[in-house]
């Protein structure tokens, strides 16, 4: 019964993430990508506080509490927001020229970085399912850049 319920969680998370691509791609190329990266951190930060204090809130107060833990998780959060502050301004970059359907395509195939560190690192290989979903997402991206989706090259912004 728990793992139905997760697959629905995945499967709505995976669509609320493709949209907010797509958006953010209507966002960056229509009316002004500044503007979408100011306000997905403001309200990034705003929801993501607000959930914290009151979903998290102790478990948070105890990552800081145990002196062993403070300097490493002080370290794991200096290197996490500037990585991802990184990623979402060359995402913006990349969806004013480009879409958001091949910025997701071209993200499935990072897991090939993370199998090939698991082959390296642990000597474990992947289920021969892995290279079957690999094969599909290349040629995916190959049939879509082949293809493409026939846009204008150069988007007008909405007006004001």
């Amino acid at each position: 019964p728990h793992s139905y319920f997760g697959d629905v969680l995945a499967v709505t998370a995976a669509i609320l993430y493709g949209l907010g691509d797509a958006l953010g791609e209507l966002w960056c190329k229509h009316i002004d990508r500044k503007e979408y990266l100011g306000m997905l951190g403001f309200f990034g930060a705003f929801w993501c506080c607000l959930l914290v204090v009151f979903t998290e809130y102790d478990q948070v107060l105890d990552l800081f509490r145990d002196w062993d833990n403070f300097y490493p998780t002080l370290g794991i959060m200096c290197f996490y927001v500037p990585t991802l502050v990184l990623y979402y301004v060359s995402a913006s970059f990349f969806l004013v020229s480009s879409d958001a359907t091949l910025l997701n395509l071209s993200l499935q195939s990072s897991n090939l970085w993370a199998i090939c560190f698991s082959v390296v690192a642990f000597q474990e290989a992947p289920s021969p399912l892995f290279y079957v979903a690999l094969v599909l997402v290349v040629s995916g991206v190959f049939v879509y850049e082949l293809l493409g989706n026939q846009s204008p090259s150069a988007p007008e912004k909405i007006p004001e």
